[in-house]
């Protein structure tokens, strides 16, 4: 009895092991090809293809649809394609499901002895990931073995007996255990490859071992929805989707099983008894059978369960400030390229003069120094994807005139980010330490003077014009004098705020200064070059 036992903790140990090293290699291996070859999806059947081939190398479901989600935030690949990838991605993960379903003993412990040698001496980074999934398949089907050698000792249990009576509790309780099991291993697959090391018992039908599958599932949709708050806007609706068909492929199954059970019609089960034999390769099928309803349910009710997922985590604002919308594709004219970044760019100099304009509001109610931190993180999103963008250019075939061009742009791109950090800290440091509805009269002059600066320079990135550009750089030359009467007068103003405060916002506001300057003179190079 004892030593069972201990047989079926040590195959579990080596099966959740061989699982996350199996899962892990495949996404450092996968995903960055993966989201490459992404880009070239374009319509909803290629997506399917595609889908169940993600699923299949990845073995990861939610791993795939978080990067699919973000490239659709992106709008790297459009909505309904990346959907139905993300509906098909179970289908891929069945393979080797499949594959355990099959009695290979030999075949595993010889896997498992050549990969562990080939990883011992290889130092290849990308061999190594490969080696160690197949080490991994190897360590996970193992232990597979195992549990199923240690199981049979479970069909003498009456608790298998209280689970197949499905008129009580039992059927409960196994949808339950499913969920459970899913929790823990964080894989669907994996669960599946667990129930089926565990049939060697003998002691379970179908109907519960159907019901701890569809239980998993479930659980799937609620894990994925934890996913989904890692990310924002359109991504978040994505992975709120998969969510929702998770729970709705499950809660269908569930109830075409009991139909089918209560008035013999035809289903699921019908199919796995007639049509396959061996109970591994049941509960295989089983598995497979799911992932399929899951696409499909995915393909025909699209729009609503989007729909759905849209009122759940509804679009905002903020969204569509931290997603590109000129950078959305790989374009073949560098010259383009370098023109839509600088459109980007373009949008992220617009916002400026909008909060700053506001900082004076904030008495009135109409803005707080949160609702600035979220337009300055979104503009950090921004940049991200703008410098990913660059590196994308930097591939290409460049002139020399057309890489002068994008060396500035960079530098342009570097200056922006300055100065959204510049300003976020201006609005931050003013407002911050205020208990009462005031300001001083330097602050006051600092922000007005700092609006009017933000107006001109959102003016000349709107128009490519010269002579707005001279006088952008008439108005932000060094005026040291200024600022140091600036310094002395919010300083004599206001007795309770203290020199070295002053000595910091004026500090800010002439580094933002100087560093609009410094936007103003290379936008100017570009438009001589």
């Amino acid at each position: 009895m004892f030593e069972a036992i201990d047989i079926i903790f040590a195959g579990l140990g080596l099966f959740l092991a061989g699982l996350r090293l199996l899962s892990t290699s495949l996404r450092d291996l996968s995903s960055g090809k993966l989201k490459y070859l992404f880009r070239w999806v374009n319509n909803r059947f290629v997506g399917i293809i595609w889908g169940i081939v993600a699923g299949a190398v990845s073995q990861s479901a939610a791993g795939i649809t978080l990067i699919v989600s973000t490239m659709v935030s992106n709008r790297y690949i459009d909505i309904r394609t990346g959907l139905s990838i993300v509906g098909w991605l179970g289908v891929g993960t069945t393979i080797l499901v499949i594959l355990v379903s099959f009695n290979i003993k030999f075949a595993v412990l010889f896997l498992m002895g050549i990969s562990g040698i080939v990883y011992a001496f290889n130092q290849s980074t990308e061999k190594k990931l490969i080696v160690s999934a197949f080490l991994g398949i190897g360590m996970l089907l193992f232990g597979f073995q195992f549990i199923g050698s240690g199981g049979r000792i479970l069909a003498e249990s009456p608790i298998l007996g209280f689970l197949e009576n499905y008129n009580n509790l039992g059927l409960v309780i196994t949808f339950l255990l499913g969920a459970a099991l899913r929790f823990l291993i964080q894989s669907q697959a994996g669960v599946t490859m667990l129930i089926i090391s565990l049939s060697y018992s003998g002691g379970l039908g179908l109907f519960p071992i159907m019901m701890t599958i569809y239980g998993s599932y479930f659980m799937s949709g609620f894990i994925m929805y934890l996913f989904s708050k890692t990310v924002s806007g359109r991504a978040k609706q994505v992975c709120v989707y998969k969510s929702l068909t998770y729970c709705l492929t499950s809660i269908l199954l569930v109830c075409w099983l009991v139909l089918e059970n209560a008035t013999g019609s035809y289903g699921i089960k019908y199919i796995i008894n007639h049509y396959f034999n061996g109970i591994e390769l049941q509960i295989a099928m089983i598995y497979l059978m799911s992932c399929i309803v899951e696409g499909l349910v995915s393909e025909i009710f699209m729009s609503q369960v989007f729909n759905l997922a849209k009122k759940i985590s509804p679009d905002t604002e903020i969204d569509d400030y931290s997603t590109p919308r000129y950078i959305t594709s790989s374009v073949e004219d560098t010259d383009v390229s370098v023109d839509l970044v600088r459109m980007e760019l373009n949008r992220i100099i617009k916002r400026f003069s909008t909060k700053i304009n506001n900082i004076n509001k904030d008495y009135e109610g109409t803005f707080h120094i949160t609702d600035y931190k979220v337009i300055y993180d979104s503009n950090i999103s921004l940049l991200r994807h703008i410098n990913s963008y660059f590196t994308e250019i930097f591939k290409s075939d460049i002139n020399q005139l057309t890489a002068k061009k994008l060396m500035l742009v960079q530098v342009s791109y570097e200056t922006v980010s300055s100065i959204n950090d510049v300003i976020y800290n201006f609005i931050y440091e003013i407002k911050q330490k205020h208990d009462s509805n005031s300001m001083s009269n330097g602050e006051i002059a600092l922000t007005e003077g700092l609006d009017a600066i933000l107006l001109a320079f959102s003016d000349c990135a709107e128009n490519d014009d010269v002579e707005n550009l001279n006088i952008l750089i008439t108005l932000t030359s060094d005026k040291g004098q200024v600022f140091e009467n600036l310094r002395l007068n919010a300083n004599n103003d206001n007795d309770d705020i203290n020199q070295k405060k002053i000595l910091y916002i004026t500090n800010l506001f002439q580094r933002a200064v100087w560093l609009i300057n410094r936007w103003a003179n290379l936008e100017k190079q570009l438009l001589n070059l």
